[in-house]
């Protein structure tokens, strides 16, 4: 019984194994499949990065690539663009700050109110009298 059951155990070991290793190839592959994804754009961007040099020197004429022209305007407008859009966001949230500080003031001066108008009804009491509440009786 015990050699059978360490017969067992190795089978299961040895298919674990196995299994453990079918999963390694095949992250193997799809790792080796995404760094040549990645060397191919690599090697795009290089090889765009050199026409746009040897397109831009002042030797080359423009006319012969006018989508590497176009290309370059474009990178160039980008880093304005996004620090337009870096300066709005900054003008907004000190719009939305200052708005806050105003908001909590006018709620300070309406607290300040408040307590004052308490105070004056608490020293003075209710201004209107109750004879001066009663309808007056009108000729008939």
């Amino acid at each position: 019984m015990v050699g059978s059951q360490q017969v067992m155990n190795t089978d299961d070991n040895i298919e674990n194994n196995i299994s453990a290793l079918n999963q390694a190839e095949v992250t193997t592959k799809k790792l080796y499949k995404e760094c040549k994804r990645l060397n191919d754009c690599i090697q795009s961007v290089n090889l765009n990065d050199s026409k746009m040099t040897t397109d831009l020197s002042p030797n080359s004429s423009l006319n012969e690539d006018n989508s590497v022209v176009k290309m370059m305007r474009v990178s160039q407008q980008m880093p304005a663009y996004y620090e337009a859009e870096a300066r709005l966001a900054a003008r907004r949230e000190a719009r939305t700050k200052a708005r806050e500080i105003r908001l909590k003031e006018l709620e300070k001066q309406q607290n300040e109110i408040n307590e004052t108008s308490d105070r004056h009804y608490e020293l003075f009491g209710n201004p209107i009298t109750s004879s001066a509440t009663k309808t007056p009786v009108t000729a008939r």
